[in-house]
């Protein structure tokens, strides 16, 4: 945008606030998964490095959830990729219903999730992920193709932060 001289304060200041609202759609797209509706590993990969930086640096504890979506392929194989894709919202709908607010829940990639959980030790992070596995479980999504229902399970592992940890990687190691 521009603004011919002269100019206009209320002018300047109205396309200000225009180009500052679209640069937050942008950076808001830039952070979700266009598919689930749910943030993208970019987000996540910035809020994992805040996490890890205050409970380093606070002692703050919080847990890490990667979660797979079992025999994945096997449903676009079978069904074809809106079943998959189907089965992939199901899942982010299902993991925000069932997780508290706070909890930062996003797509990794295809179909992996992760989830950081504030303030959630790892007793409570299984407490929560073993919900949310039952959830997924006791699901039946009805699709065209099918002619029953698909369902579909979840695998995951579960890191905690303590002090041992030097690097962020080492979670992903657990």
């Amino acid at each position: 945008d521009y603004v011919t001289k002269p100019f206009h304060a209320e002018e300047l200041l109205a396309r200000i606030r225009a180009a500052l609202k679209r640069r937050g759609v942008y950076e808001e797209m830039s952070m979700t998964d266009g598919l689930t509706g749910l943030h993208n590993i970019t987000f996540f990969k910035k809020q994992f490095g805040l996490f890890f930086g205050m409970g380093k640096r606070y002692k703050n504890v919080f847990s890490l959830a990667l979660i797979d979506m079992d025999k994945f392929k096997e449903i676009n194989d079978t069904y074809g990729h809106a079943a998959g894709d189907l089965v992939l919202k199901s899942f982010a709908s299902m993991a925000r219903a069932s997780l508290r607010r706070v909890d930062m829940v996003t797509r990794y990639g295809g179909d992996e999730f992760a989830i950081i959980m504030p303030e959630v030790n790892f007793d409570q992070a299984s407490v929560a992920i073993e919900r949310l596995k039952k959830a997924a479980r006791a699901k039946v999504l009805t699709f065209h193709e099918a002619t029953e229902g698909i369902t579909f399970s979840i695998s995951t592992g579960i890191a905690s932060y303590d002090d041992s940890f030097t690097g962020e990687s080492q979670m992903f190691e657990l």
